[in-house]
This record gives C-alpha cells, sequence and structure tokens, in this order.
C-alpha cells in the first residue's frame, strides 16, 4: 500500500496593486504520513531501549550497594589536617574498619611497631568493617569509648571524636561540661591530674593543673582553665572556641539536673541552701532544692565562657575575667589572690613509671599519690607466691602483701590514720588533709590513645562560693593559710595507663575518692594482672578479706569497707568508684564500679 499523499499549495500575495499577476509565485508542499506499521514498530524499538536502559541503571546501583555492603565506604577516609605541632595521629571516625590489635602474650609480626601499624591503616588497610549482625555487650566499643560521671557529657565528648577530635580534645570537652552540670566535682574554678598516652610513639605526658603552693585567700585559686589550655595546645586538633561551643550553650540555656547531681544537693542541702550563688542556681520554690529533671542556668557563666572562647591566648586566664572575679573577693584579699591567679607555673611532666613483669605502669607524678600506688605494686611484685598454693590461699596472700606495702608506702609519702601506730612513721602528720578526687575523665580509641582526668574541688561544692560577676564556683582547695613552706598541697588522684608488653594493649584507669583511690587501684591491677581475675569482676568485686581485723584504722582509710558485696552491702552505699578503660584484640572495653560513678559511650 502506497503512502498518502498530502498536498498543499500556497500563493504568494501581492505586495501592490501595480504588481505584475505573472510573476507571482506558487509553490506546493507535499506531506507523506508513514504507514501505521512503522510507528508502531518504531514505537516498539523506543519502549526496549528505555526499558533496557532502567535495567541497566538497576544493575548497575544494585552493585554499588552490594560492593558497599562488603567492602565499607567505596572512597578512601578523608584524614583531618594535624594541628602544628601536636604529636597525636591524624584520623577520625570516618573509617569503617579498625585497626588489628592483639591479645595480651601475643606476637607482633617482625618489624611490626605502634608507627607502622598506624601508618598501614591509614592508607586503606583498615580491614573489612563489622557486620550489621555483630555486636557485643554493654561497655565494649569498635572504635572509641568515653568515660565521665556525666551522661550528658559523655555525650558531648562522644561527638567531638565523631567529628575531627582527639582523645585529649573529648576529654576537654568533657571537663568544660562537668564543670556545669556537675558543679559539686568540677568547676573552673577547681584542678585536676591527668595523663595522656600516644598510642603512636609511646609517648606519655603528666599534667598537673595543682598549686605548687597553698592558696594565701580562702579560696583555692582557679587552674582548670589554664591546664586544660596546655593540653589543648600540646595535644589538640579543634579550635579552642568550638570545644567551648556546647558547654557555653548549657550555661545559657539550661541543662536538667541528673541523678547524680541531685544527689549531692540533697547531701549537701545545707552548704547550698547557706550558699547565695548555689541557692541562686539550685533552689526551687520555698526553699527547697531542684530536683530530677529540674532545669538549671549559669547565664553569668556563659558569658565568662565567651570572653575565655575569644580572649584565652595563652595559658592565662584573660585579664577581663580576673579582674571581675577579683572583685567579687573580699578587700583584704584581692592583691594576694590576683597574684596569685596571674602565676604561670603550670608545666608538662614525665609520669612516675614502674617497669613490672609483662607490663609498665604509668602514674602522674607529685603532688597526686601516683608515688604511694606505684611503690605498693612494687612490693607485692618483689615478694613472690610460692608455687603450688592454691587460688583461695594465693588470694590471701596476695592480699595481706597488699595491705601490709600499702601501710608503710603511704606511712613514706606521709599519709596515714591520725589513730595508726607510730611504728610506720616517726614523722608528725602534716597539717593538711589531701585533697579527695570528685570526678574522673576517661577517654580511649582503638589506636591505643587513652586520655585520663581526675577533677577536684577539695569538697563538695568546694567553698560554696559562687562569684557573681563571673558565675566561677571556687574551690577550698587551700589547705589553710597558715600551712608551712615545706608542705605542698596533695592530692589523692592517681590517673593511670598500663601498658602490656610491646603488642599495643593498653589501659587507663582512675578513681574517685579520698585515701582509698591510690589502694583500691591496686586492688584492680592485683586482681586483674597478678591473679588473672576478669577486669568487670576486678573492678567490682570485693577485694579483700572482709573478716579482717576491723578495729584496724587501716581498714576505714583504704576503704576496704566501701567495697563489700552488694548482699551485704547497704542500699545507695557506694562510697568509692572505679573505672577501667581497656584497649585489647580491637575493642575498647570500659569496667566500672556499681552505682552513681560513671556514664561510658562509644562506637
Amino acid at each position: 500500500m502506497e503512502p498518502v499523499r498530502q498536498e498543499v499549495r500556497y500563493h504568494r500575495l501581492r505586495e501592490s496593486e501595480g504588481e505584475d499577476p505573472e510573476t507571482q509565485e506558487e509553490v506546493t508542499v507535499y506531506l507523506h504520513r508513514r504507514s501505521s506499521r512503522a510507528v508502531i514498530q518504531a514505537r516498539n524499538r523506543e519502549t526496549c531501549l528505555r526499558i533496557f536502559s532502567s535495567v541497566l541503571l538497576l544493575a548497575v546501583s544494585l552493585g554499588f550497594v552490594l560492593y558497599e555492603l562488603k567492602y565499607g565506604s567505596l572512597e578512601p577516609p578523608s584524614t583531618p589536617k594535624r594541628r602544628p605541632g601536636s604529636d597525636d595521629p591524624a584520623w577520625n571516625f570516618t573509617w569503617t574498619g579498625p585497626p588489628q590489635h592483639h591479645h595480651h602474650g601475643e606476637q607482633e609480626a617482625e618489624g611490626s611497631t605502634p608507627e607502622e601499624r598506624q601508618t598501614s591503616h591509614h592508607h586503606g588497610d583498615m580491614g573489612q568493617s563489622e557486620p550489621a549482625s555483630h555486636n557485643h555487650g554493654d561497655g565494649i566499643y569498635h572504635h572509641a569509648a568515653v568515660v565521665t560521671d556525666s551522661e550528658t557529657c559523655s555525650g558531648i565528648a562522644l561527638e567531638v571524636l565523631r567529628t575531627e577530635g582527639t582523645v585529649v580534645d573529648a576529654g576537654i570537652a568533657a571537663a568544660l561540661c562537668l564543670a556545669v552540670v556537675h558543679p559539686h566535682t568540677a568547676s573552673i574554678g577547681g584542678v585536676f591530674s591527668s595523663l595522656y598516652y600516644n598510642g603512636t610513639s609511646s609517648n606519655i605526658t603528666a599534667l598537673n593543673a595543682m598549686p605548687l603552693d597553698a592558696s594565701p585567700s580562702t579560696y583555692g585559686i582557679p587552674l582548670m582553665l589554664q591546664g586544660l589550655w596546655l593540653l589543648h595546645q600540646k595535644h589538640g586538633r579543634m579550635k579552642w572556641s568550638d570545644l567551648l561551643h556546647t558547654t557555653i550553650t548549657l550555661a545559657n540555656r539550661g541543662f536538667l539536673v541528673d541523678t547524680v547531681l541531685s544527689a549531692a544537693l540533697e547531701a549537701n542541702r545545707q552548704t547550698v541552701l547557706s550558699s547565695v550563688g548555689l541557692c541562686s542556681l539550685f533552689c526551687a520554690a520555698n526553699n527547697n532544692l531542684k530536683g530530677i529533671g529540674a532545669m538549671a542556668k549559669n547565664p553569668q557563666l556563659g558569658k565568662t565562657l565567651v570572653q575565655i572562647a575569644t580572649a584565652m591566648t595563652d595559658a592565662a586566664i584573660p585579664d577581663g575575667v580576673i579582674q571581675s572575679l577579683s572583685s567579687d573577693i573580699e578587700v583584704s584579699e584581692r592583691q594576694s589572690f590576683t597574684k596569685a591567679i596571674s602565676k604561670k607555673y603550670l608545666r608538662f611532666e614525665n609520669p612516675v613509671t614502674l617497669d613490672l613483669p609483662g607490663i609498665t605502669l604509668h602514674v602522674a607524678p607529685s603532688p597526686t599519690a601516683g608515688k604511694i600506688l606505684a611503690d605498693s605494686l612494687r612490693e607485692i611484685y618483689q615478694i613472690p607466691i610460692p608455687p603450688n598454693t592454691s587460688n583461695a590461699n594465693a588470694t590471701v596472700r596476695a592480699y595481706q602483701i597488699l595491705l601490709n606495702s600499702s601501710k608503710v608506702m603511704y606511712a613514706l609519702g606521709g599519709a596515714r590514720p591520725s589513730n595508726a601506730p607510730a611504728s610506720f612513721s616517726q614523722q608528725p602528720l602534716p597539717p593538711w588533709r589531701p585533697a579527695p578526687v570528685g570526678g574522673n575523665v576517661v577517654v580511649a580509641d582503638t589506636y591505643g590513645n587513652i586520655f585520663v582526668m581526675s577533677l577536684s574541688l577539695n569538697s563538695s561544692f568546694g567553698s560554696g562560693f559562687v562569684s557573681p560577676s563571673t558565675g566561677i564556683l571556687l574551690s577550698d582547695f587551700t589547705q589553710g593559710p597558715e600551712l608551712p613552706p615545706a608542705f605542698s598541697p596533695m592530692f589523692w588522684a592517681c590517673p593511670s595507663v598500663l601498658q602490656f608488653g610491646t603488642n599495643g594493649d593498653v589501659m587507663g584507669l582512675a578513681a574517685t575518692g579520698g585515701s582509698s583511690v591510690p589502694f583500691s587501684l591496686a586492688q584492680v591491677i592485683l586482681n586483674h594482672l597478678y591473679l588473672k581475675e576478669d577486669l568487670t569482676n576486678s573492678v567490682r568485686g570485693p577485694l579483700v578479706d572482709l573478716s579482717s581485723d576491723s578495729s584496724d584504722p587501716w581498714t576505714d582509710y583504704f576503704g576496704v569497707w566501701g567495697r563489700k558485696p552488694e548482699s551485704v552491702r547497704n542500699p545507695g552505699e557506694h562510697p568509692s568508684a572505679v573505672v577501667a578503660v581497656e584497649v585489647e584484640a580491637e575493642h575498647v572495653k570500659v569496667s566500672k564500679s556499681l552505682g552513681l560513678c560513671c556514664y561510658d559511650k562509644g562506637m
């Protein structure tokens, strides 16, 4: 069948009346219509092409999804820029595969060093990501963990790690957060002791943000900010102002009173009610204290933190903040207080190090109690337990050694119960009491980087004095103006790091409390490493024979009564708390005491 031809004629119109009709043009246009069969065939070809293209795109997309599930990210992990002067490895948590670590006692490949292992991780040799079904129990994480006494602060520190922060950045953010939400244990007006262990270089540094002299005023000298700033300059990566941002928001917009703070407010009711500054923050109507879930704000502290975020350029509190703070002090004390707060004597130090069979212990140096802990453990390892001793007898023998060695080392360190036998030391007791540990911050990642910090205000809520101009709660870490020059203040803190041989495994340890802190940590190390007990049981379990002589004054001094089994412990009785964070076999494991001691978060 021939196609139908359509004809269209076109006639050109004359442009004027005088134009010759013969010159007019005529155009004929022929339109050919295709057959219906050809049209159908063309449409079928077009439909097939579209279906084929869709199937091809679907197959490519499915391939990408399967590749992603099996091998992780399709792009190499981005490496954040290392801040000049920082000795931290440049890493973040955009990668999907954890680094390789080994159990205690396993051998590394020949020639393998922590630096080489970490370098290989940054060049893409990350291993495969964990499958979606791979999970562990509570307290075990694949990449990093943060432990603080506040769930809010642990979450803030974890977010720092999720971005580009180092473990020290995360620790700084956590400490600043605690200074707002847990003023019974931490404050910008307080002190701290810290250890940082670099898992790549195996370097370890200590920083004690504590006074070398007794405070010349009624209030303790604020040193927390100066210490945090030094830590940031040496080991941080994020901007200083960014680390303060969330804390400023908490102070300005408010935070909810948690279970821990509520318990502290109730336990220190008279201190809070008698303090104008504290009561303005935590007193509700009718002179009642704010309870769990109540909103609390400290906008004056928020304004001060803004100044600190923008004007702090060295290890000194900005002059404007010092002037405001000093203006709130009694006139008779202003000059001495201003002079003391303007001193710049904080510095990084080497830790006290103890080499033992298979492990190396690092603890913060004086004026902390780290040396007491190290000396006690040295005595334990120097007295071997006879072979063929039953487990029960070996445990009893180990505890006897621990108790006896701790008594001697405490006394040599200038600390003992006031009613202890004079045979332990002929020297008189110093005219001060060492400051207790109020709270701890522990941050670790699977590269073996660990940061441990112990915080204190000396007393719960410190001096109870909140500076009206700055919102800063000052401590009472003064030890009295009559303190002789030969006696410097002492802090019961023992932030510790344990290295296990050369395989890269490492552990951070800290404890809260007073005179019980060195002894509690020695017990954990004794049980876990000497007696080969599980870490969680080592931290939680009763670690000494409770049938021992209760009339011995050292019993209470060591906090033995605070380690009772759950079955004989009074409700709510958790006077001492220990936290241990162990990096082993590609994971970070958190073990902690029972009670309201610690909140861990990780990824």
